[in-house]
């Protein structure tokens, strides 16, 4: 064997021994693998080991050739120094290391970057279908999961299971609207949750994360949404970092620190640098690769069972994420930093136990508000559709879009959160959810179409304790504004004007909560002229719903629906062209309304003088229930 070839051999079996951390076994073995290249060894040999010194450098190894320090005896068939040559294995030293061309001294392989992981492995704890959005036959939320998850309080009546009363079922409609843009935040709580041992999914047929099935799975489905919806409760979505991205990385080296043993585990969100649109991924390691610059690997569920990356610069204090929101999309860089706050984690523990919504009184921040004290006057402000918002209080206060597309929050308190989802996120617009702190009684909401390209149809829902209210089928033309005048009054009067240049009537919706029953009301003007007011009131007091025709200056026929739920049932009253002249009220007493088939007594003060001028009983048109809520 020449001499160039020995020092090769020998430098690589260095290299192998400081990789595979030598040969320091208490009994003085070497690996397996190592006694498989050397089993024609003669143990009746005896063999002095090689210098130490020869692998300072190669010019000190062929040196040590010459003077025959390295017999041909010391290497066995392809090369590889036997065990009774190996320098390490006398003398018990860690492994050699090696000089370069200048005489410093340099480690034979350079260690690796250090990891902090939790133990979460993508290819086994995580999903290996997709995210979604509203495709057919997708399962959401059900009364089920509401009551699971608020207790016995969003219930109505519980004569047959439970109903749900209006201002919970709308919560839960718009949040199921949401999920059609995808179910992401579901998927990152969900997936932390199995491997943290809070729930199995065994439970939801398999044995791993990753074998369980979407299609038909409406178990799972819902469980999905569940988690989804927690962002947005309380405490639920009320514990987050997101401080700094360096604050971000310390916390979680922190938590992965203790593996499965962790106290908290988090949910990660990335958003748009406007807040239009978010995702959640689910962080499971920290890889330090020096020089202030930081790996996360993450799990994203637009990736099925892969391990990504978002990478976090200390040194400038930001971040980094090369993704495609759409699994179906070219890859894209998204970024931010300390002061643009679009990168958080949230703790998933707080969602464990009952969660308190905005409809419901309670201990805690309300839905989107934790920054706000406890608050239980606010009302969450929800669109639905291509249309922007902006909301402005009585004294001038704004919060939401202006026409050139810019954002704006004047009103202290008040606050807007976007929900993460994730599919489509990065190609479109999400409206936020706006919460108005107490002191915004009286506001205004503008539907705004300066951006729109094309007609569309959009939907105002406001929520409140006890009480909603919802504006529906709302059509807007490109640069079209229509304007929604509220007002509510300690929740004993609530009061909706609707002013819109367009000839179709929205539907107006309002929902009670009381102690005796729950009510909801559903009024369209089914033939009403264009430019008109459309005037809607609850009196809670006398028991009274209104419909005021101020603003119009010719006859129009309106649709009435109303629904009583106690807890003996849930009954419906519904009617069609009622015959109302400009400045005209109605007065519905729902309060004298026994259900179960019963008439319904309409009040009308003619022009609106504070006498009332006629009173018609009206019996059940039945039938129409359906038709509201499916048209």
């Amino acid at each position: 064997m020449t001499a160039k070839i020995k020092i090769l051999l020998a430098l690589v079996l260095v290299a192998v021994m400081a990789a595979c951390g030598g040969s320091n076994d208490a009994d003085g073995g070497v690996d397996e693998r190592v006694v498989e290249d050397i089993k024609n060894l003669d143990d009746e040999v005896e063999l002095p080991p090689i210098p130490l010194e020869c692998f300072d450098s190669q010019e000190e190894f062929e040196q040590c050739d010459d003077d025959g320090l390295l017999p041909d005896e010391c290497f066995d068939g392809e090369g590889f120094i036997l065990p009774e040559c190996d320098p390490t294995e006398e003398q018990g030293t860690e492994s050699p290391e090696l000089a370069d061309d200048d005489g410093d001294v340099v480690p034979a392989v350079e260690p690796g970057p250090e990891v902090v992981s939790s133990g979460f492995d993508p290819s086994v704890d995580a999903f290996g279908f997709e995210n979604y959005g509203g495709e057919p036959g997708t399962v959401n939320l059900t009364t089920v999961e509401m009551q699971r998850m608020y207790g016995d309080e969003v219930c109505a009546n519980l004569a047959d299971g439970c109903t749900l009363s209006p201002p919970a079922r709308q919560w839960m409609e718009q949040m199921n609207k949401a999920m059609a843009g995808g179910h992401c935040e579901g998927m990152a709580v969900l997936s932390s949750l199995f491997y943290y041992g809070e729930s199995s999914p065994s439970t939801f047929g398999a044995d791993t994360t990753g074998d369980l099935e979407f299609p038909g799975n409406d178990a799972l489905q819902r469980e999905i949404a569940y988690w989804f919806a927690t962002q947005a409760t309380y405490p639920g979505g009320a514990a987050k970092v997101n401080e700094s991205p360096s604050a971000i990385v310390d916390k979680l080296i922190e938590t992965f620190g203790r593996g499965t043993n962790a106290e908290e585990f988090w949910a990660m969100g990335i958003y748009q640098p406007d807040f239009s649109g978010g995702h959640a991924i689910t962080p499971f390691a920290v890889e330090d690769r020096g020089g202030g610059i930081v790996d996360v690997l993450v799990y994203d569920n637009n990736f099925p069972s892969e391990t990504r990356v978002l990478t976090v610069d200390r040194n400038s204090d930001s971040w980094q994420y090369q993704a495609s929101i759409n699994p179906d999309e070219p890859l894209s860089l998204y970024e931010g930093d300390a002061s643009t706050k679009t990168l958080e984690i949230v703790a998933i523990t707080p969602r464990l136990g009952l969660q308190e919504g905005p409809f419901e009184e309670g201990d805690g921040p309300v839905g989107y508000a934790p920054v706000v004290g406890r608050d239980t006057d606010s009302v969450e402000v929800w669109l639905d559709g291509d249309a922007n918002l902006l909301i402005t209080a009585l004294d001038g206060r704004r919060i939401g879009w202006l026409e050139d597309g810019s954002f704006i929050n004047e009103v202290k308190g008040a606050t807007s959160t976007n929900l993460r989802f994730g599919v489509d996120v990065w190609g479109i617009e999400q409206e936020p959810v706006y919460v108005l702190p107490s002191d915004v009684r009286q506001f205004t909401v503008t539907i705004d179409g300066s951006q729109l390209t094309e007609t569309g149809v959009s939907e105002v829902t406001m929520i409140g304790v006890g009480f909603n209210m919802v504006v529906a089928d709302l059509v807007l033309d490109p640069g079209q504004q229509d304007t929604i005048y509220v007002d509510v009054e300690n929740d004993e009067y609530l009061a909706l004007n609707y002013e819109s240049d367009y000839s179709d009537s929205p539907d107006i919706w309002f929902g009670l909560a009381t102690d005796d029953a729950d009510y909801e009301f559903i009024v369209r003007g089914s033939d009403i002229e264009p430019g008109g007011s459309f005037n809607v009131a609850l009196d809670f007091p006398s028991g009274d719903f209104l419909l005021n025709t101020t603003g119009q200056t010719e006859f129009g026929l309106y649709d009435l629906l109303v629904v009583r739920i106690d807890d003996q049932g849930e009954y419906v009253f519904s009617t069609e062209d009622i015959e109302l002249l400009p400045d005209d009220t109605m007065f519905v007493n729902f309060f004298e309304w026994e259900g179960d088939g019963s008439p319904m007594f309409l009040d009308f003060d003619f022009e609106t003088n504070g006498t009332i001028d006629a009173t018609l009983v009206l019996e059940d048109g039945g039938g129409e229930y359906v038709d509201f809520y499916d048209e």
